[in-house]
């Protein structure tokens, strides 16, 4: 059987996670390959995708392969019949069963499951029997304690479509997949006048779990697209100014200086480097910790 407490199947990563955030990038690449197409070529401006039909975009689908999900369950579900002798089948290739409602272990091998407010399979809580389980519960936004989400101007990646308009200027701190991903998406809808810094705090390269070839590849193409990349630099603090609208952010890079010419030997100094910047957002993309 499958439980789970929300309407539709997938969980976080088809309707707050990876799913969004990848339609979007997708989304996102092409408005900027349209653009880059148009430029210099005619007098059409295309203007930045509205949050709004992001928004339908996105949900139709996550609807969608929801859809795909719940119907392949019901198919895995059904009593098949198979003609051919020789196929060393059952005569049911198995059976699913979906409960919506949340669940607990209260003994070895069973599971007691709490039907969702509403549910028409009942208000009754079952007790599910099973020699094995498999747990799925999927992870949630890492949060750092330095910066606390607010949901309004310090946010994540799942805040981004729950905003009234794309901001005119961010910051988004960590420059991995999801981080590269929405820098990308901001700036692509945001128009070439937004604001967009990406911070990859503590490391050389952005992306770098991949080979430097990638990472290099990416990067680029931020730099490409007007984004500003800051590696090797440390978000001190960010106070938020709630009458402005804005986030204040005091970045420290770390720069190597080379020894002097006249002095070889000597071993290359580290400077610190501050600069302070205000945006309008201040987006966390930390990863992403287990329920």
């Amino acid at each position: 059987c499958v439980v789970e407490a929300n309407e539709g199947l997938g969980g976080a990563v088809m309707w707050t996670g990876g799913q969004v955030a990848k339609t979007l990038a997708q989304l996102a690449c092409e408005q900027r390959q349209t653009q880059s197409l148009l430029r210099g070529e005619t007098k059409w401006h295309v203007e930045g995708m509205s949050l709004e039909t992001a928004r339908d975009i996105v949900t139709r689908s996550a609807v969608e392969r929801a859809m795909q999900l719940d119907q392949l369950v019901v198919a895995l579900g059904q009593t098949r019949k198979f003609n051919r002798p020789s196929l060393k089948r059952a005569e049911k290739s198995g059976t699913i069963e979906r409960f919506r409602g949340r669940a607990k272990f209260v003994g070895e091998g069973e599971v007691a499951v709490t039907p969702s407010p509403n549910d028409v399979t009942g208000s009754e809580e079952l007790i599910v029997e099973a020699d094995n389980f498999l747990v799925c519960t999927g992870g949630w936004f890492r949060q750092l304690p330095k910066f606390p989400i607010d949901g309004e101007f310090i946010i994540t990646s799942q805040h981004v479509l729950k905003l009234q308009e794309w901001p005119k200027s961010c910051l988004i701190l960590g420059a991995r997949a999801n981080g590269c991903e929405i820098a990308t998406v901001l700036k692509a809808f945001g128009g070439s006048e937004t604001e967009t810094h990406l911070v990859n705090e503590g490391r050389d390269r952005v992306f770098d779990e991949e080979d430097e070839d990638v990472s290099a590849y990416v990067q680029e193409g931020l730099e490409r697209s007007g984004v500003t990349v800051h590696n090797r630099t440390k978000l001190e603090y960010a106070k938020v100014d709630a009458e402005r609208g804005t986030v204040e952010c005091r970045l420290v890079q770390s720069v190597w200086m080379p020894p002097p010419d006249n002095d070889p030997g000597q071993k290359p100094a580290i400077r610190r480097v501050s600069k302070t910047v205000r945006v309008e957002k201040l987006v966390v993309c930390a990863g992403r910790l287990p329920n």
